[in-house]
Order: structure tokens, then sequence, then C-alpha cells
């Protein structure tokens, strides 16, 4: 059964919709006097034939949903809780019309989610789904087969090597976990007292902006993918060129990131291998790598998720 992840943008109705446990879509001005077989049959927008085309694979195959319903209320859940719905979708019959109370309106393409198998899921306690959800799109599939096999997981119970799980990690996940290293481990025969900045939010250049203890300035960037020489060599440069315009001689700069060990930059710049970082809490405190990626025993109201990695892989 195929995974996928809907969001519903239907403002009022988004309550009823997740009470009367079911997944929608809405065509919004698209209005069709023959009704879903017209639909079905219909010639228009590609996004919205592909949407419709998700929700007829859904509906005569079956499948698993991560559905969020929006701010707002979720059963018991209050809007702070950011998260979704997570259910089976078994094979049904043709699709059924609901009309929601709070807005009057008719959705023709509805779904009805297997009750048994609802639970939900806090994006706070499991952030690798912020990674993995598609960015755009109404209806969609994870879009890399690493994704796939991390959202199966919910399901299936299979192990996920720690390779994959941390090659998901949302990039600002990655920006802490190396604040957390830099705070533990250190660099340069210092550690990292505090941050200056928020992490990965106020200058393009830096993702890390701190004092280490001796009250050095470090100044960090953070990229969660392979580096050519070429490539770290550019960035190396320009955290260079931000250091040297700070009029601090002392300063630290360092660049994470995905590279082999043997780049070099002929300069002040440190490079930091990711997988030095991830390996680092790996030996010294897993439950950090656990926590951030999000992999555990997931609690919810109905049930638990949990999803199993192999971190010696």
């Amino acid at each position: 059964m195929d995974p996928f992840f809907i969001r519903h943008k239907l403002g009022s109705a988004e309550k009823n919709l997740c009470d009367a446990q079911r997944i929608a879509i809405d065509f919004e001005n698209l209005r069709f006097s023959g009704g879903l077989a017209e639909l079905e049959a219909g010639d228009f927008h590609g996004a919205y034939k592909t949407a419709l085309k998700y929700m007829i694979d859904l509906r005569d195959n079956g499948g698993w949903v991560f559905a969020e319903y929006g701010p707002g209320y979720i059963g018991k859940h209050r809007r702070e809780d950011v998260g979704c719905i997570i259910a089976r979708i078994e094979p049904q019959g043709p699709f059924e019309s609901f009309t929601a109370p709070a807005n009057g309106q008719t959705y023709q393409v509805t779904l009805k989610l297997d009750p048994s198998s609802i639970g939900y899921i806090r994006y706070s306690e499991f952030p690798v789904l912020l990674a993995i959800r598609p960015p755009y799109g109404t209806i969609c599939r994870p879009s890399r087969s690493t994704y796939r096999q991390i959202a199966e997981a919910f399901f299936d119970g299979k192990k996920i090597p720690a390779t994959e799980a941390l090659n998901t990690l949302h990039p600002k996940i990655v920006e802490q976990l190396c604040v957390e290293y830099l705070r533990r481990k250190g660099h340069d025969n210092n550690k990292l007292a505090y941050c200056t900045l928020r992490p990965g939010k106020s200058l393009a250049i830096i993702d890390i902006a701190g004092r280490l203890q001796d009250e050095r300035p470090i100044f960090a960037q953070v990229k969660n993918a392979p580096l050519s020489a070429d490539r770290s060599s550019e960035l190396a440069s320009q955290l260079e060129n931000f250091i040297g315009e700070s009029n601090r001689e002392d300063a630290v700069g360092v660049l994470f990131g995905m590279f082999d060990e043997a780049q070099e930059y002929d300069g002040p710049i440190s490079f930091v291998n990711l997988e030095k970082v991830f390996q680092y809490f790996r030996e010294s405190d897993e439950t950090v790598l656990k926590n951030m990626v999000g992999f555990g025993e997931i609690g919810t109201d109905k049930k638990p998720f949990p999803i199993d990695v192999d971190w010696t892989g």
C-alpha cells in the first residue's frame, strides 16, 4: 500500500472533515453538472488531474495517508500541536460526497479513513516528517525512494539504515545538531559557550554565530549535501571574507558539509564532515540523534508508531 501526503486547505470545513474521518479534494470553482462521472472523465488542468488520479488510486487500491487539516482543533488537539493524522485507507466503492456543516459546501471527492488505524503525530516529536513530505501540492507521494521507505516504516515496521535516516534530517535540525556538536565536542580546543544569533535565520552566509569559551568569535556554515572541491572552496572563501569584514583576527570559521576528508582549504576555514558529527553522537549520546531525527516510540492517542533505525549501519 502506497503512502500519500495530503494537505487540506478548506477553512472552516476542515474540522468537520477531520471529525468525519475523511480526506477530500476541493476542485474550487470547477463544478461539474454531470457529477463524478464527468469529473473522472474530465479534461482539465494538470494539477487537478494529478490530484484526482491519486485519489482514484487510493480509492481503488487503498494506501496510507499523512493528512494535515490545517490550524485549529483536530479532535481534542489544540492548534499549537502542529502535526498530522496518520491512517490507512482501505479500497472502497465510488467516491462519496460530504457536505460540511461549517460552510454548507459539498465536496464530491472524499474517502473514508479506517477508524481502527487513525493516530496523531506531532511534528515536534517526529521532525523527519517535515523533511520527507513534499513541499507543494494538495496530495502527493514522497518524492524520493528513501523518503518513501521512511514513510512506509510507519506501517511495515522495517528497520531503516542509519545513513538513510540521517540523510533525511531537515536542514534546520542539522544546523541545531552542529550547534550541539560545537557545544559538547567543541572546535579548536574550545567549546561553544553561547550563540549570538538564532541558528540559520539571520544571515545568508552564516548559519551559526557565537562565542567560544575563551571568548573568541566563531562563525559556521552548514550544508547538508555532498560538496565538490570547487563548491567547498567557494563556500569557504565566502566565509573567510565574512570573517575578514568582522575585524576579528581571532575569529574561528567552520564549514560543516558532506565532502571527502581529503578536501582542504588553503585558508583559515576548517572543514568538518557531517558524518563526523553524526558519528560523535552515535558514540557519545545516541539519544540526541534519535530525538532530533524523530525515530523512536512515538505515542499517539490511538496507538504508538514504533520506528526502528539500525544505528550500526
